[in-house]
């Protein structure tokens, strides 16, 4: 009595062997590529009326000839292209999302390591470059303002009316508690406003130092004005509509924010400003008049 060789049974197709002779197992080969280890059994088996719809089968085989080092265009000629476009086999969206969630929870810890560290790493670098262009952006607005001792004069004016402030006058009244203004003193008129320039100006007339500087503002802008001595006359953010005017020894030195927002008189003569920075702004400095 002959025994019957013990012959294994030889594979059905090309993928099957270049799948063998990677030493992969068939679930091994499903969970790397992501394909379910069904469709993998019936292109294996030449299956046709179990095989997914002809561009899905297309991709699947491609994908296991990159993986498995097989030439993709061998592969799909060992497959019947007539039977394999007719066949229509329905996608399962569920079982291809639990296919994909099973490739990720088997992913080696090295992996999941590295991911996890592009991440983090990614996410540092974004918040870098915010960091770097926001402090940039702090320095290109701290770059306008002085930084030297400040004299500072306090602002009490509303939109639309004038103050006017002798340098002398400012400088006296630092060390001393300034009274609190009556609150009909915002509603003088304008008629008052001028009687008290005029007069101010006529008592400071033998001044030969002094020039009367003002400011019309059309809109929003930043002012810092100095005067001979280097004391601050007055520094503030003053808003549309406002009017100011000083007595201020020369030369003086006035910073504007925005200066196309601003009309500058001097001695009630209109003071053209010739070039403007990047930004607008523009630093005067205003000699004898």
């Amino acid at each position: 009595m002959e025994n019957a060789p013990n012959t294994e049974k030889a594979p059905v197709s090309m993928l099957s062997q270049a799948r063998i002779a990677a030493g992969l197992s068939l679930q091994q080969l499903a969970d790397v590529t992501r394909i379910p280890s069904r469709y993998l059994q019936a292109l294996e088996s030449h299956d046709y009326d179990h095989f997914p719809s002809n561009l899905f089968a297309i991709g699947y085989l491609r994908n296991c000839a990159e993986l498995l080092d097989v030439d993709s265009n061998s592969l799909l000629d060992d497959y019947d292209i007539e039977k394999l476009q007719k066949a229509s086999k329905t996608i399962s969206i569920a079982e291809h999302t639990e296919t994909s969630r099973r490739y990720f929870f088997n992913l080696e810890k090295y992996q999941l390591k590295w991911l996890l560290c592009s991440f983090v790493a990614a996410f540092v670098v974004i918040l870098t470059i915010f960091l770097f262009l926001v402090g940039q952006n702090f320095q290109h607005n701290d770059e306008l303002v002085d930084h030297r001792e400040q004299y500072l004069a306090k602002s009490v004016f509303t939109d639309g009316e004038s103050i006017i402030e002798s340098a002398d006058l400012i400088a006296s009244e630092r060390a001393a508690v300034k009274p609190e203004r009556p609150k009909d003193t915002f509603a003088q008129s304008k008629n008052t406003l001028m009687d008290e320039l005029i007069a101010i100006e006529s008592s400071l007339a033998t001044d030969q130092d002094s020039a009367l500087i003002e400011l019309r503002f059309k809109g929003i802008s930043w002012v810092d004005l100095t005067d001979a001595r280097g004391q601050r006359v007055y520094r503030d953010l003053a808003k549309k509509g406002s009017n100011l005017a000083f007595f201020v020894e020369v030369p003086l030195e006035l910073l504007l924010g925005d200066a196309r927002q601003v009309e500058v008189f001097l001695n009630r003569e209109p003071f053209a400003i010739e070039s403007y920075r990047d930004d607008n702004s523009v630093r005067l400095t205003i000699g004898t008049p």
